[in-house]
């Protein structure tokens, strides 16, 4: 494969070639909408972790965190 070639998968997904990294940043304080979509992706592990952060804010940019990745490696 050539610089700038991507492999398909089965399910016609493009995987990046070995050499190339992506960098994801996702906003710690979404949207509502957003927020509830990457509370219902974590799981109840990560609730509980999260529910005894000492602030309220930690826990949620914890769940936050938590969700966003689930969400990126779900793709």
């Amino acid at each position: 494969m050539g610089p700038g070639s991507r492999r398909v998968t089965p399910d016609h997904q493009s995987v990046p070639p070995p050499e190339e990294v992506h960098v994801w940043v996702a906003n710690l304080d979404p949207s509502p909408d957003e927020s509830a979509r990457r509370l219902a992706a974590t799981t109840v592990a990560e609730r509980e972790r999260a529910s005894r952060r000492r602030r309220p804010q930690d826990a949620q940019r914890y769940l936050s965190a938590h969700g966003a990745l689930r969400l990126v490696l779900a793709e």
